[in-house]
């Protein structure tokens, strides 16, 4: 997983040729996981933050 994310972004400039498919969905896969971890990490902030507001 780690080569295919390594080659991912070595050959992101090259538009010639096609990437495997372990080239393709591994980075694809660790973005979507990076993504849902940090748009959980904000909600989770957000909702802290207003459950916590004095009124």
């Amino acid at each position: 997983m780690v080569k295919a994310y390594q080659n991912y972004f070595k050959h992101l400039g090259n538009f010639s040729g096609t990437a495997s498919r372990r080239e393709f969905w591994w980075p694809w896969l660790l973005n979507v996981i990076v993504g849902y971890v940090i748009m959980t990490i904000l909600f989770l902030d957000c909702i802290i933050k207003v459950t916590t507001q004095k009124m």
